[in-house]
């Protein structure tokens, strides 16, 4: 597959982002979105996405879903838009919830995805240490980001 990967772990508040390109990944950050929800808000994250996709010539978006019990409508909404445009784009999608994650990528019970994420990425020690010493968890979705395009990319580089 030509073209690169991006994996989203997506909230109204904060997204994680990472994209990869024949398993080297190019881009990992957390994206904060100021403000409360409102369609406007919905439109500029939406546009965020259509500059990754055109500036990374991304073929695939990988969703981290969010499980219903922690989901809100505003968070579906922009999931569901995320989706849609795209596959209007011509961008392959493909959705992970978090069990399928862990169990894609062999997670034993007492490991955290960060801290795998963070064993097979060495440039991310830094955030992962910052997270465990935080009760804040500011870098979990950038490390469910990763772990969704790494899936994705494994899987594509197969065919």
């Amino acid at each position: 597959m030509e073209g690169s990967v991006i994996g989203v772990s997506l909230g109204t508040r904060i997204a994680g982002i990472a994209v990869m390109k024949r398993r080297e990944l190019l881009v990992y950050k957390v994206k904060t979105f100021k403000g409360v929800w409102s369609k406007k808000k919905q439109n500029e994250i939406l546009k965020l996405f259509d500059k990754l996709y055109n500036h990374y010539d991304v073929k695939c978006l990988t969703v981290k879903i969010v499980s219903p019990l922690h989901s809100s409508e505003p968070v579906d909404e922009l999931t569901s838009c995320l989706i849609n445009r795209a596959k209007d784009s011509g961008i392959k999608v493909i959705t992970y919830p978090l069990h399928e994650i862990k169990k894609s990528i062999g997670i034993n019970k007492k490991q955290s995805l960060s801290e795998y994420i963070a064993g097979k990425y060495i440039e991310l020690r830094k955030e992962y240490e910052q997270e465990q010493n935080s009760f804040n968890t500011y870098y979990t979705r950038m490390f469910e980001a990763i772990a969704v395009a790494g899936i994705a990319e494994s899987k594509m580089m197969k065919y």
